[in-house]
């Protein structure tokens, strides 16, 4: 985390990326998401986005939503958006000229 502090301090963006285990983000970026707290609200961030991969397209709960929108507004930030792919759409070309598209908005 002490590299990665530096990194959410001076970012004007922060996209979370996860692979969906269970119906929610990964532990290790949980646990990213939970020390943050430590460094307080990150003041340059404006926009914050979510990326999620899995297996199934039923496991997009509104677990996860509601926790990624709870940030966003705890932080006071832009939702720039979420995306999810899920099975074959995980190499899907069309899946990757979307976050593409993305990218490239910012």
């Amino acid at each position: 985390m002490q590299e990665i502090y530096p990194e959410i301090l001076s970012a004007d963006m922060v996209a979370f990326a996860s692979p969906i285990y269970y119906f929610t983000l990964s532990a290790q970026l949980q646990a990213v998401i939970h020390r943050t707290y430590a460094i307080d609200i990150p003041k340059n961030v404006k926009k914050v986005a979510l990326i999620m991969s899995s297996g199934s397209k039923f496991v997009y709960g509104a677990a996860i939503t509601e926790y990624f929108q709870s940030i966003v507004e705890y932080w006071g930030v832009e939702n720039a958006g979420i995306f999810t792919a899920n099975g074959r759409q995980n190499k899907s070309k069309k899946k990757r000229l979307e976050l593409y598209r993305f990218g490239k908005s910012l």
